[in-house]
């Protein structure tokens, strides 16, 4: 009878320690999925605010840019898709991107970020 009782004990503590372990997985993979995407979004932000300077104080031609631009988005596994738009005579400069991005746990999406990210220069 006391041997009965201490299996039945061990299976709980170890069934305990499974749902345990299975919750903070689930917490632990939710924080980094968010966490994944407000840091890439502020790195596209910055990334997209360092372009549009560049074009106005070296006075570099847009199509360059545009290139650049282009080909960092790719390596980030961004899509390419934005709009440069040359203001007042050159004075000024935006770039425009739409940023999407959805974190899902189980095929359930529980959190997205859909915004457009613009970036102005000053006179």
């Amino acid at each position: 009878m006391v041997r009965n009782n201490i299996y039945t004990f061990e299976r709980g503590i170890i069934f305990r320690t499974i749902i345990y372990t299975v919750i903070f997985a689930v917490i632990v993979t939710v924080s980094w999925q968010v966490g994944s995407i407000l840091i890439e979004e502020k790195v596209v932000t910055y990334l997209i605010e360092g372009h549009a300077s560049n074009i106005k104080r070296w006075n570099y031609h847009h199509g360059m840019i545009k290139e650049r631009l282009e080909r960092d988005l790719k390596d980030m596994g961004l899509p390419t898709e934005f709009t440069i738009e040359m203001l007042e005579e050159r004075k000024k400069v935006r770039i425009s991107y739409h940023y999407n991005r959805v974190a899902s746990l189980f095929g359930y999406p529980y959190y997205q970020v859909d915004e457009t990210i613009t970036a102005e220069t000053k006179n």
